[in-house]
């Protein structure tokens, strides 16, 4: 799925990658990117063709170089002097794809205004000017271009519409706009992908845009190319709220896809513990077979899972193969992480040590109920004297797991219990548990951590706040919560980027142009070269 993404992008990207060099540029296409309109006149005035291609770099016309130059008054001169506003380059970008990838409002009224055509395709990847505006974030575009006609469910190369790109790109707003405008929620890509596929592979997309997709009809049951549902896509991917939605939703659990596995096997093969474990809870068959007859431990094996397989026999799977059945002696961080009480219980009563870290675990067994999520073992090792701050192999706290798993229930009660909300890990990233929070995207945590105290200004080992955090990874929910409660949006890293900086950097416009809506600052020149649609409001 990225893979496809940067294909879509890179016929556009070539194009405003080369226009930056202009060494071998005829003089009309060299004068244009110096932004002097004066010697633009001039060499018109002596014969330049105002519809030259520059044949040394895929074949851009004047009015490409000087969209990418981002001058609307230069556009309106080579316009209003006959520039070919669809000019198309080599790989049949026009003005239009460009300036709407960069997100430009003003430019693409001014294109369109003038005859720009709103659905043309690009040659290579066949993207409309309305995939390009998705990309960008600008929902006010996506809006303008769609009141003069683009297309809502056309395709470009790989199948995609402009709602997969929203939900990939994680837009929940576009999103939103497309729906009630007559995208197709249920229309496949080449993979035979739903936008609700995309929703679920895409760690960015927030779970109110998935669960919005189920609401206006998206498919539960849908195949894409492998057989899978998108039950079997949360299994395999981790997606424990994804996963019970769709069950509570009517999801088929015992589902195969084309080579007969079920939602269980993928999660014993992926190792995902904690969906193997609520999966078997609502009824999962432990014994059920592949098409070449493999069952869900069978897999598990394959992968060497050992909390898996012993959990699954645990529960009455039959182990086929002999190596299953030797030294399934379950310890105590594996019993915790599982959530197995019973075990837990026999394990202490037979001497194992509540706060000691064994050789292959990472942490404690406390640290393993944190990240399990089953508030009746973690009662109870607190109970039997397990450490709330003790630290695991990476210097992170029980509560430190908590949060990065996104165990609200587990975050309130060993904040309850005394465990403290503003400490540090001592490993890698030195960040508190509201950094935890922010790294997953758990935005209930946040909100809970925040209001019970958490350091808004907290850093991590790279001077990076909670708020740098979210804009940083594309997380606009909990950039404008952050900021909504007061957080510092021109806090620098030890890069000496801010907020706003990094947002721009890594393309997150809409979160760039919430935090220049409220004050975001921008201090290097390269991002500002960079802002998408943000001209106007850098110079306030």
């Amino acid at each position: 799925m990225m893979k496809n993404k940067i294909v879509f992008i890179l016929g556009i990207c070539i194009a405003l990658i080369a226009v930056c060099s202009f060494s071998l540029a005829a003089p009309i296409h060299e004068v244009i990117m110096q932004g002097d309109i004066e010697k633009i006149k001039q060499v018109l005035d002596e014969g330049a063709d105002i519809n030259a291609k520059d044949m040394e770099h895929d074949e851009d016309s004047p009015l490409h170089i000087a969209v990418e130059g981002g001058a609307l008054d230069i556009i309106k001169y080579l316009i209003d002097k006959g520039a070919q506003v669809d000019a198309k380059n080599k790989y049949g970008v026009t003005p239009l794809h460009m300036a709407a990838l960069k997100g430009q409002l003003g430019m693409v009224k001014y294109l369109v205004e003038n005859g720009a055509e709103v659905n043309l395709e690009d040659r290579v990847h066949k993207g409309t000017s309305l995939h390009a505006a998705v990309f960008s974030g600008n929902l006010k575009l996506v809006g303008y271009l769609i009141s003069k006609g683009a297309q809502i469910n056309i395709q470009d190369r790989y199948g995609k519409i402009p709602l997969h790109i929203a939900v990939e790109e994680a837009h929940p707003d576009i999103a939103r706009y497309l729906i009630d405008w007559g995208a197709d929620v249920n229309i496949k890509d080449q993979n035979n992908e739903t936008p609700l596929f995309v929703a679920i592979h895409s760690c960015r997309s927030p779970f109110e845009l998935f669960t919005y997709l189920i609401d206006k009809g998206a498919d539960i049951e849908a195949r894409d190319e492998m057989g899978s549902t998108p039950l079997h896509i949360a299994a395999g991917e981790g997606r424990m709220d994804i996963l019970k939605h769709l069950i509570t939703k009517g999801a088929e659990i015992e589902v195969k896809e084309n080579s007969g596995r079920t939602p269980l096997h993928i999660a014993a093969e992926t190792n995902q513990t904690k969906i193997v474990k609520y999966l078997v809870e609502k009824g999962a068959k432990l014994d059920v077979k592949t098409n070449d007859g493999r069952t869900p431990v069978d897999l598990a094996g394959e992968g060497n899972w050992e909390v898996i397989i012993k959990y699954l026999i645990s529960k009455g799977a039959q182990a086929d193969t002999a190596s299953l059945s030797e030294d399934l002696d379950i310890s105590i961080y594996d019993a915790a992480i599982i959530g197995d009480i019973k075990k837990v219980k026999e394990l202490l009563q037979g001497g194992a040590l509540i706060n000691q870290r064994g050789d292959e675990q990472e942490g404690t067994p406390l640290h393993a109920a944190a990240s399990g999520g089953n508030i009746e073992v973690i009662s109870y090792l607190i109970e039997k004297g397990a450490e709330l701050e003790a630290l695991d192999k990476y210097g992170k706290t029980p509560l430190h797991v908590a949060a990065e798993k996104g165990n609200l229930q587990a975050v309130v009660y060993l904040k309850d219990k005394g465990a403290k909300i503003n400490v540090v890990s001592e490993g890698y990233y030195e960040g508190s548990p509201l950094h935890a929070a922010v790294h997953e995207n758990h935005l209930s945590v946040v909100e809970y951590l925040v209001t019970e105290g958490a350091e808004l200004e907290a850093r991590d080992k790279f001077e990076k706040t909670p708020l740098y955090i979210a804009a940083e990874e594309g997380y606009l929910e909990i950039v404008q919560y952050l900021t909504e409660k007061g957080a510092d949006i021109n806090a620098k890293s030890d890069s000496g980027l801010m907020p706003t900086n990094i947002a721009i950097q890594n393309m997150y416009s809409a979160i760039a142009e919430y935090l220049l809506s409220k004050g975001g600052k921008i201090e290097d020149e390269a991002s500002k070269d960079e802002c998408v649609d943000c001209e106007k409001k850098i110079q306030r």
